[in-house]
């Protein structure tokens, strides 16, 4: 009974490893995916509408980003902002990360006006600590395709609007409820 039991047990927590990777159940986690980032990002937290720290992520009442930053360049007037979204899901026995937003959506995600939504231009140089109020209605109708018993990746790339080059690449990878 005791072996069962210990067997059980194991498989419930490789079930949970497989399906969280990287303690996505308990923990963010976020690093670059860009080869040279501009602008490097150091920490992420994120607040709920009464300012109270939140994790896991409930995207409907996601308020506040505070991101603590370092820009290496110059001065960004104006940025744009590319999202990917992504969920930790079994193919056949092989956990992979896929893109669940289907095709005919993925515009909505893709050249944002960063400034205008996070209000947070201009980037100046040097250290930067933000803070990104966040409304996500307008975003209401990807939420259908998300999945929250998986964990999740956004893949997040900030544009220059001037000179459209990418100046920072970041990856989050979290739970959702």
């Amino acid at each position: 009974m005791l072996v069962r039991l210990m067997i059980i047990t194991s498989m419930a927590q490789f079930a949970a490893a497989t399906k969280f990777p990287n303690g996505t159940d308990t923990k963010m986690n976020f690093f670059s995916c860009g080869p040279v980032n501009t602008i490097d990002v150091s920490s992420i937290e994120l607040f709920d509408r009464n300012g109270l720290s939140m994790y896991p992520i409930r995207l409907e009442d996601l308020a506040t980003v505070k991101l603590k930053s370092y820009n290496n360049g110059n001065v960004i007037e104006k940025d744009r902002v590319n999202v990917e979204v992504y969920a930790y899901m079994d193919n056949d026995g092989t956990w992979m990360w896929r893109n669940i937003i289907p095709e005919p959506f993925r515009f909505l995600l893709f050249n944002i006006d960063g400034c205008k939504m996070a209000h947070n231009c201009p980037l100046t140089k040097g250290d930067l600590e933000l803070i990104l109020p966040l409304n996500l209605y307008k975003y209401a109708i990807l939420f259908k395709f998300i999945d929250k018993t998986l964990a999740h990746q956004f893949i997040i790339k900030l544009y220059d609007a001037g000179s459209r080059q990418e100046v920072s690449c970041e990856i989050i990878q979290f739970n959702l409820v």
